[in-house]
């Protein structure tokens, strides 16, 4: 999740992802995935990876920082 953005990458056989402009769409009722920028897909994508990575680790390390900050 970023100021603008919620992304969620769903860990099932289908690989379901959802993506809502939280600018445009504060009550995430449309799902903006499909027609979003593969650019922007890839950044929220490599951001939750990183964060990931961070789950249980020592988060004042700088790459954790670094996931965290909004784009």
């Amino acid at each position: 999740r970023t100021s603008r953005y919620n992304y969620v990458e769903y860990d099932n056989v289908a690989k379901e992802r959802e993506l809502y402009d939280l600018d445009e769409d504060p009550t995430e009722l449309t799902n903006i995935y499909k027609s979003a920028s593969p650019a922007l897909i890839s950044s929220l994508s490599s951001r939750l990876d990183a964060l990931k990575v961070c789950a249980g680790a020592d988060t004042s390390a700088t790459s954790c920082r670094t996931a965290e900050d909004d784009q």
